[in-house]
């Protein structure tokens, strides 16, 4: 994993992650930087989460790279109205997100960054999925950065923050 962070938020590498937690529950998220934001769930400081105070994070189970906060948001938003069951299920087949996902079709390819919202089946808006970039982390990626985090959870992850 390489940090291509730029200056703006919509070229900006932004990354989806999803936590275990101890109780079993799952926490998704946005960051910028996902080792630091991962060093700031454990710590349970004031950086972190306020799910995650309260559900201490255990590991790092799925994370996506996305190109621009919107497209992450979308992804985000569409995660957390997954069932813990289809959570767990997208976990661990990352790479299928998209079936896994309500209203998107199979095999749907996700090409470009767009802000559009479309409203669904179910009357409500959500972020339309079918135009945001992002790429799963392989497991060896998501592996290595919460040993990175959990082996040395006070080194210097990058600049302090939220995302």
């Amino acid at each position: 994993m390489t940090d291509r962070t730029t200056t703006t938020s919509d070229q900006a590498t932004y990354y989806v992650y999803m936590v275990e937690c101890r109780d079993g529950s799952i926490y998704t998220g946005i960051t910028t930087n996902l080792a630091r934001r991962m060093q700031e769930h454990l710590s349970r400081s004031s950086l972190a989460a306020r799910y995650t105070k309260s559900h201490e994070a255990k590991k790092l189970i799925a994370a996506w790279e996305t190109v621009g906060r919107s497209s992450a948001s979308a992804l985000e938003y569409r995660i957390k109205r997954l069932s813990h069951v289809q959570k767990v299920e997208m976990s661990e087949h990352p790479e299928s997100a998209l079936s896994i996902i309500p209203g998107i079709p199979r095999g749907t390819h996700l090409e470009s960054d767009q802000k559009d919202q479309n409203e669904n089946k179910d009357g409500d808006k959500s972020p339309d999925l079918r135009s945001c970039i992002y790429a799963p982390l392989s497991s060896e990626e998501i592996e290595s950065i919460w040993q990175a985090v959990t082996n040395h959870p006070k080194q210097d992850l990058g600049e302090e923050g939220s995302f």
